[in-house]
């Protein structure tokens, strides 16, 4: 991660993850290049492997932004995405949680509404949905469920990312203090 001028990225590049990565697709996609190693009327599934080891060592080298933070909001690179989303301003997004898990997958969510968008609908009126909502009120802040609720989940993959959440917290504590912070940036 860095902080070129008012701005804080997020960047590809390489870490545990990504080499691990690297070493178990290399014997892959080396298989096809050692002679007499498969049959020649076998299939050499293994060249298929080829273009996505190449765009992957390209991704990783040219330490492309995966995510861009800012004064205005949080802008997703071109290899990742917000589902679909090429921009989010500070005004639409309710919190940001950084969730890092070894092994597992880590990733960077985005709680968003539409800044256009109606408001949310008031809970359905049954049983069902007040018992989860009382259940909720007993375990969390009293408002949280009325303040996600007709929010938007929107995720980007920080796996092959080297990402500091305490730098990160503070640039998004700095840029919009009213956003709450959740998973590992809010320690």
């Amino acid at each position: 991660m860095d902080e070129p001028g008012e701005t804080c990225a997020i960047r590809y590049g390489w870490n545990a993850r990504a080499v691990g990565l690297v070493l178990l697709l290399a014997p892959v996609v080396a298989v096809g290049f050692v002679p007499g190693a498969v049959a020649a009327g076998d299939g050499h599934s293994e060249w298929a492997f080829v273009p996505l080891v190449a765009a992957f060592l390209l991704l990783l080298s040219t330490r492309r932004v995966a995510v861009g933070i800012g004064p205005t909001g949080i802008t997703p690179g071109r290899a990742a995405s917000l589902d679909g989303r090429r921009f989010l301003p500070w005004s639409a997004i309710a919190s940001v949680g950084l969730h890092l898990t070894p092994g597992a997958g880590s990733a960077l969510k985005v709680l968003w509404r539409e800044t256009d968008a109606a408001p949310p609908p008031s809970p359905v009126d049954s049983p069902a949905p007040r018992a989860i909502d009382g259940n909720l009120d007993t375990q969390v802040e009293p408002d949280f469920v009325a303040a996600f609720r007709g929010t938007t989940m929107s995720t980007v993959g920080m796996d092959l990312c080297e990402v500091d959440a305490a730098r990160l917290g503070t640039a998004i504590r700095a840029f919009a203090p009213e956003v709450r912070l959740f998973g590992a940036i809010a320690r």
